[in-house]
């Protein structure tokens, strides 16, 4: 049972990239499939089961951002005809402090001081 679980998860997966890279999807199917894997992403990053409704904003900003850059995957910059596109290393960087601050609010995340001392 578990492995064809595992194989659901996998034509998924196929099935989504499948559709991101195919010129005739529809716009509306590409969206919701980056949206889902941004939240997805996203609840990692916060050491969440799903992303908290205060991170809503967040969610869809990073959701458009990658829906624009379809087609400029793994692309750190893009030059032609005078115009100059760079891409961050990731999509959340300009939101690190607040995931940070969520994270130690709710006590997801590693506190600071934390240690293990010898004598």
């Amino acid at each position: 049972m578990a492995d064809d679980e595992g194989i659901a998860k996998e034509q998924e997966s196929l099935s989504d990239l499948m559709s991101l890279i195919d010129g005739k999807a529809k716009t509306e199917d590409k969206l919701g499939i980056i949206r889902k894997l941004t939240a997805k992403r996203l609840a990692r990053l916060l050491h969440e089961d799903k992303v908290p409704e205060e991170f809503d904003d967040v969610l869809q900003e990073v959701t458009l951002k990658r829906f624009r850059r379809l087609g400029n995957e793994g692309m750190t910059a893009y030059h032609e005809a005078g115009e100059a596109l760079s891409f961050p290393d990731s999509d959340f960087d300009e939101y690190a402090g607040e995931i940070a601050s969520y994270r130690e609010d709710n006590g997801n995340g590693a506190a600071h001081g934390a240690g293990v001392w010898f004598a």
